[in-house]
């Protein structure tokens, strides 16, 4: 288990624009600010996705008004596929696009655990099933009424389901747009084998170009001592580094890397801390 690493004002929450800074709190015990959705951003993504709910309900009801006249099996696909977009759209864009419909896509949200992991099928399932009785008695009355009282801006649904609602930071939204399947990017150059740390300053990105002999090398690496927690917790800490002071970051590097180092097989000696933590990334993804 890593230890956790220092934080800033960890516990703090700060009032800004309808939503709230908190600090979550992984199962290793590592804290980290995020911004909980306020009801504001929160309306205006479900209002997108009501926007595009009733678009695709028109489509599919206009295309199929021939089923309906006939009657019969036609008629009941067509109902069936209503009730798909009415009712599973939520759950379908969630589960498929790492928690964002496209509401929370257009709004920079994001459903997640309220540790701050992705959120699981089972608990978006949980959260959407629970959206019926947040509706109450019309127009989310209930919900809007948790969102409104709950620390974390959550209605039933998320309360029952231990999620979340974010909102992304504009990094990340950058990063995710530009980088649809990959969380890393290489754009620094690295001519030589992997265990051959570059001299060129790190961006937030934490971000470097692997040559095919050095993402061969990387290819390698036996990480299966390494969990997602792990992972998850270096991924933090990469994307916050520059934040931090030169003493606390390196102090951070220096005890990440001595907890993982031992994990790993295959690691040149001479690799620099941060840099292995970089590359410990790009070689958890790579085994997927």
């Amino acid at each position: 288990m890593i230890d956790a690493p220092p934080q800033p004002n960890v516990g703090s929450r700060t009032r800004s624009y309808g939503s709230d800074r908190t600090t979550l709190r992984t199962p290793e015990g590592v804290g980290f600010e995020v911004t909980i959705a306020g009801l504001g951003s929160r309306a205006f993504g479900a209002l997108i996705d009501a926007v595009v709910q009733t678009i695709l309900v028109v489509i599919v009801s206009s295309a199929s008004q021939g089923s309906f006249q006939e009657g019969g099996f036609g008629s009941a696909i067509v109902v069936v596929l209503v009730f798909v977009l009415i009712f599973c759209y939520f759950f379908i864009c969630e589960t498929l696009f790492r928690g964002r419909t496209l509401g929370k896509r257009m709004t920079g949200l994001r459903v997640m655990n309220d540790q701050g992991a992705p959120a699981s099928a089972r608990q978006i399932m949980v959260r959407n099933l629970v959206r019926i009785v947040d509706f109450l008695p019309f127009f989310y009355i209930i919900g809007i009424v948790g969102i409104l009282t709950s620390n974390r801006s959550q209605r039933l649904g998320d309360l029952a389901a231990g999620t979340i609602v974010i909102v992304e930071p504009a990094s990340v939204r950058k990063r995710n747009k530009s980088a649809k399947k990959r969380q890393v990017q290489f754009t620094n150059a690295l001519p030589g084998p992997v265990g051959v740390p570059t001299p060129k300053p790190l961006s937030d990105d934490f971000s470097v170009e692997l040559s095919d002999a050095a993402r061969d090398e990387l290819a390698t690496w036996d990480v299966i001592g390494v969990t997602r927690s792990d992972v998850a917790i270096v991924r933090q800490f990469l994307a916050r580094r520059n934040s931090l002071t030169p003493a606390a970051r390196n102090k951070i590097a220096d005890e990440f890397a001595a907890k993982l180092r031992p994990r790993v097989q295959g690691v040149h000696p001479t690799l620099s801390n941060e840099r292995f933590l970089e590359l410990l990334v790009e070689a958890k993804q790579l085994k997927r």
